[in-house]
């Protein structure tokens, strides 16, 4: 699976989810975000490559879940990242069951309280490398 199928099965995973999926450099996101809830995916690094003909290769995703947010009250933050993380786990959980995805290891998620746009949304952001196999 390369990194067009990746960015593909994202994209189909996170309309299923109620997300848009925008992918763009991290400095272009305030322009380019234009409906919430949103999951916006920097771009895919390639981390390593194992094997001439058949072989494993390895990238680096990171991934950010965002939620407006600007008239949610402070109380209710922790329950709408505790929806987005589930969120993001399924997401995860579904990438890994694509045909050419070998696994998704070192997934990590981290809520921040600073927004990105000027939107005032909350955010999750998700980091992992993802294992294919070509």
């Amino acid at each position: 699976m390369n990194r067009n199928s990746i960015i593909q099965a994202l994209d189909t995973i996170a309309k299923t989810k109620g997300y848009t999926l925008y992918t763009d450099a991290d400095s272009l996101l305030p322009q380019r975000l234009k409906s919430f809830p949103a999951i916006w995916l920097s771009p895919l690094k390639f981390k390593s490559m194992e094997g001439r003909k058949h072989g494993k290769i390895t990238y680096s995703l990171s991934l950010k879940a965002l939620t407006q947010a600007a008239k949610l009250p402070p109380a209710d933050h922790e329950g709408v990242w505790a929806k987005m993380e589930d969120d993001v786990l399924e997401i995860f959980s579904a990438l890994s069951q694509q045909e050419r995805v070998i696994a998704i290891e070192n997934l990590s998620l981290k809520s921040d309280f600073a927004t990105l746009t000027s939107h005032g949304e909350l955010s999750l952001e998700a980091t992992a490398e993802v294992i294919t196999f070509f």
